[in-house]
């Protein structure tokens, strides 16, 4: 014999109460997941943006005091080079390096208004080319001297030190002496808003700085972050080999 008993009101209150506890672990799994993706995608973009904003430090620093390959240019500049216009150059203001870059070039690769340009044997125009990377309300910025200043850097700058490696192997905030450079480095901490505390801890961390050494070897002053909801942090030394003349 068949049984025809239907579910009573209770049962079925009780299906639909477990039927809505799995809706809810469903879309809250769904919602956790969105939001781990949106968080990597965050990051990712982050890193980015500061990558190439680091390109172009690295690139400008590798043509420090480097002469023309026009060797005219170059022959000129190698025993004429002014010294009021030196190829390194660094400054400090509210807490933050200036950085001034200067290279020889020449004919098209000059820009109209030089700061330095001079008239050549041959009757070829040969002058230096110059850009400055500094810290400004808008961020850091990188102010090449044909195209004016421009905003590089999306986030919040922390920190932007220079840095220097002389021949004894031995880093310092200050120029060594004409020829005696081998390396300049800048240290950039920026902000990034980021859901999260990823921002917590302190910086620069150690890892970061291989092979330059420690933060106290490099003048680096750290700092030790706990309030930091809602930012991330991203740091990096950039350093540049200078193989080529240097004057300053």
């Amino acid at each position: 014999m068949r049984s025809n008993r239907a579910f009573s009101l209770i049962e079925l209150l009780i299906v639909l109460a477990l039927g809505a506890v799995l809706m809810v672990a469903f879309f809250n799994s769904l919602a956790a997941s969105s939001r781990s993706q949106d968080k990597q995608s965050s990051l990712e973009q982050a890193e980015s943006e500061f990558e190439s904003v680091l390109l172009s430090l690295e690139t400008d620093a590798a043509r420090a005091g480097f002469l023309s390959a026009d060797p005219e240019t170059a022959a000129w500049f190698a025993s004429n080079w002014p010294a009021s216009y030196p190829s390194l150059a660094v400054s400090s203001s509210g807490g933050y390096d200036s950085l001034t870059i200067r290279w020889a070039a020449s004919g098209s690769d000059c820009p109209t208004g030089a700061e330095y340009s001079v008239t050549l044997a041959s009757g070829n125009v040969a002058c230096l080319r110059r850009v400055r990377y500094y810290v400004s309300d808008t961020g850091l910025v990188r102010d090449l001297d044909e195209a004016g200043p421009v905003t590089i850097s999306p986030f919040a700058i922390e920190a932007f030190d220079v840095f220097f490696r002389s021949s004894t192997g031995g880093w310092s905030a200050s120029l060594p002496p004409a020829g005696e450079i081998r390396n300049v480095a800048a240290y950039v901490r920026v902000a990034a808003p980021y859901k999260g505390d990823a921002g917590c801890g302190v910086y620069p961390k150690s890892e970061l700085l291989e092979p330059y050494g420690g933060a106290a070897a490099i003048g680096v002053s750290t700092v030790d972050y706990t309030s930091c909801r809602d930012t991330l942090r991203l740091e990096q030394v950039v350093s540049s080999a200078l193989v080529n003349q240097q004057q300053y």
